[in-house]
């Protein structure tokens, strides 16, 4: 298996696995702290933001299986060719 190609996974994963993490401080913030700011819950922004927030970390933990799932078993694959 191709170090590089590893690493490039590994380097894809971690930053996807960053973006979740921001879009799950962003979540807080905007649950949290906005509040105190005078933020009014309403379901006209709520609803599509909720939707949009959980499908961004669903879609990402998604591309985070599927190139470790598929790029690395086709590295080793090719290796022992």
């Amino acid at each position: 298996m191709s170090k590089l190609r590893i690493g490039f996974v590994i380097l894809v994963d971690v930053l996807l696995f960053t973006a979740s993490i921001m879009i799950y401080y962003v979540d807080q913030m905007v649950n949290g702290a906005l509040y105190y700011f005078g933020l009014i819950f309403n379901n006209g922004w709520a609803q599509p933001y909720f939707l949009l927030s959980r499908l961004s970390v669903i879609l990402i933990i998604a591309a985070i299986l599927m190139i470790s799932s598929v790029e690395l078993p086709i590295s080793a694959l090719k290796e022992k060719e």
